[in-house]
Order: C-alpha cells, then sequence, then structure tokens
C-alpha cells in the first residue's frame, strides 16, 4: 500500500486454524478454533490496519477468501471433523462480523461454494456437499452461518457494541493459535436500520464457550417491541455436522421479552440473531 497507487482496496485470507497440534478434547479442537477469531484481531489484523493507516491512502480492507484452514501441526488430520462441524459455521461467522467490527472489511467472501479436497482431507473446504445419491446440494453449518448473516443479520449501518461481564477462559498455545491469559466467551454485534419510520436492531450474539449457556441481558438504542424474531444456529455437540444427512440448520421462532432490558438465551457454541423492531 506504501508504494502503490491507483487501488481502493487491498484483499486479505483471514483463515482459521492453519496449524493444531493437539485435539484430544473438544476444547483444544473446538475452543483453539474460536480462540483464533481473537489472535487474529490481535495480531494480523492489529499489523494490517497499522500498515494502511501508516501509509495515509484511505485503502479499504476486503476478504477474498475464508473458512478454516487445518492444514498444518500435529493435529491437522483431524481437520476433516473440525472443517464440516457446527462449531466452524459458528466460529467463520464470527470471524466475518469481526473482520467487519473491528477493520471495516467489505466483502468478504468464503471459500469456496463446493466441497474441496486438500492432499487427502476429504472436504476441507466448502459450504455445500454434493450427495453421492444426486439428492441436491446440502448445506454445511459454515454455509447455515453464512445464510444467518446475510438473511437475518446484516441490513442498514453496523454499530458499536460493548460487552461487559464477560466470561472468560485461558487459551494454552495450539499449533498456531498463540497462547491467550484471557478470551471472551461472548461475542456480539449489531446492525441498525430503519423501517416505515421506525428503527429496528438486528443484534448477533456468539457463545464460544463450549459447555455453557449464556444469557445476555441487552440495552437497546430504544424502546423495543416486546415480540421479536430469534433465529439460532446450534446443535447438541459442537462436532455435529451434514456431512450424510441435515442435523445443522437454522431455526425461526417468534419469542416474547419482557422490561426495557431483553435477556437473550445463546446456548453454548452457538449463533443467535435477534431482529428487535421499536415500539
Amino acid at each position: 500500500d506504501g508504494i502503490a497507487d491507483h487501488h481502493d482496496f487491498i484483499s486479505i485470507a483471514p483463515y482459521l486454524l492453519h496449524e493444531l497440534d493437539r485435539a484430544d478434547s473438544i476444547q483444544d479442537r473446538y475452543g483453539s478454533l474460536f480462540a483464533d477469531v481473537n489472535a487474529y484481531r490481535a495480531h494480523g489484523g492489529t499489523s494490517t490496519l497499522s500498515d494502511l493507516e501508516e501509509s495515509g491512502k484511505g485503502t479499504g480492507i476486503a476478504v477474498y477468501e475464508l473458512n478454516t484452514h487445518t492444514t498444518g501441526g500435529n493435529a491437522a488430520g483431524t481437520a476433516s471433523e473440525v472443517a464440516p462441524s457446527l462449531a466452524a459455521g459458528v466460529a467463520v461467522l464470527d470471524q466475518a462480523l469481526s473482520l467487519m467490527a473491528t477493520m471495516k472489511a467489505r466483502p468478504i467472501n468464503y471459500f469456496t461454494l463446493l466441497q474441496r479436497d486438500f492432499n487427502g482431507k476429504t472436504g476441507l473446504w466448502g459450504t455445500l456437499l454434493r450427495p453421492a445419491n444426486g439428492e441436491g446440494l446440502r448445506p454445511r453449518p459454515i454455509w447455515q452461518g453464512l445464510r444467518l448473516a446475510n438473511q437475518y443479520l446484516i441490513e442498514g449501518d453496523l454499530v458499536v457494541t460493548t460487552v461487559t461481564a464477560n466470561p472468560m477462559w485461558r487459551q494454552e498455545a495450539n499449533g498456531s493459535v498463540p497462547e491467550m491469559d484471557a478470551v471472551g466467551g461472548l461475542h456480539a454485534y449489531a446492525f441498525l436500520l430503519e423501517n416505515a419510520g421506525k428503527r429496528q436492531a438486528n443484534v448477533l450474539l456468539v457463545n464460544r464457550l463450549l459447555t455453557q449457556e449464556l444469557r445476555a441481558d441487552l440495552t437497546l438504542p430504544f424502546v423495543a417491541r416486546p415480540e421479536a424474531l430469534r433465529i439460532m444456529l446450534s446443535g447438541e455437540s459442537p462436532a455435529l455436522n451434514n456431512e450424510t444427512s441435515l442435523r445443522v440448520a437454522l431455526k425461526n421462532e417468534r419469542v416474547t421479552f419482557v422490561g426495557d432490558t431483553p435477556t437473550v438465551r445463546v446456548p453454548a457454541f452457538s449463533a443467535v440473531v435477534v431482529q428487535f423492531e421499536e415500539e
């Protein structure tokens, strides 16, 4: 960026979990995956932003590829379990929104549409599966996360959110994921828009804890109607996948909140969008 001209953006590929050395527990496997979102914020993302700000050209950031990328490390053989998992669908969504919120990245592209293999690792990449029986394309959890964002969340302006009293875990170094003393269990993102003179807030809550449900008390910029639409990407295990049948899908329901501070239940290793409308 410092020496080139005639460009508006630089494009990056902030994949998650390039290397995995330990995969004996779900925390080793999927906790490291979620922690890598924080690692990128603190290291790769920060250095990229600093370089662009130093050049002073106002260059934007785009993402040309995003997914998991577990191709190295002593436990790289588990990639065929990590890539198609519910946890990957939630974590890659978290990474995409983190890039939008912290780096103003636009647009963001997932890699790739159909399943791809790498050095014998079946289906390391891909958001859709083409079953051998010809039933038609089946979405992986990563596709469900992409759909959650595009269909129910991203509209209007991305606004700043603040999470207080956030539960933390300590992340041990694991492959390409560095040691971190305090990794937040909850990430939150919100978009504010206006419909027919009334404001609407689309809020995404990501619970990155593997064993603990969270309850988030929200403070909204307006008095909301009690009824809201809630859409959840969740399941009974972070390893759950759709490789042989559709077991991970979005769940939509109308819910009613009581009081001016809505409390949203966020299951472990899940992503939840709630659409609030002004009273």
